[in-house]
């Protein structure tokens, strides 16, 4: 089964560890995205081991806070009884950041 609350701990960490008390900048944060997105999937693949059966997707976007409300949707062919996600949201008082890892199982 997928780790589900060990992948929002994972981002929850790594969020932390990149973007507390960082300052929005549209060239910073775009390869900030990259790095942090790498970093979650490289870990949630670790926590999972060399025999799984899930194809890890890592999903980040990082944007200024202005105040404003931002939703975030995704879709996808999903097979309930094995597939899941998890998810974690960041801000600050100049930036908002949300990821979601989904785990898609595959024969």
């Amino acid at each position: 089964k997928f780790p589900t609350k060990k992948a929002e701990d994972i981002m929850k960490n790594v969020f932390l560890t990149h973007l507390l008390d960082s300052k929005y900048n549209s060239d910073t944060c775009k390869n900030l995205t990259t790095q942090i997105t790498e970093t979650v999937k490289t870990q949630v693949k670790a926590e999972l081991g060399n025999n799984n059966r899930f194809k890890v997707v890592v999903l980040v976007m990082i944007g200024a806070n202005f105040g404003q409300g931002a939703r975030v949707a995704s879709r996808c062919l999903w097979y309930p009884q094995y597939d899941r996600f998890a998810q974690y949201e960041y801000h600050n008082e100049s930036l908002f950041a949300v990821g979601i890892v989904y785990g898609v199982y595959y024969e």
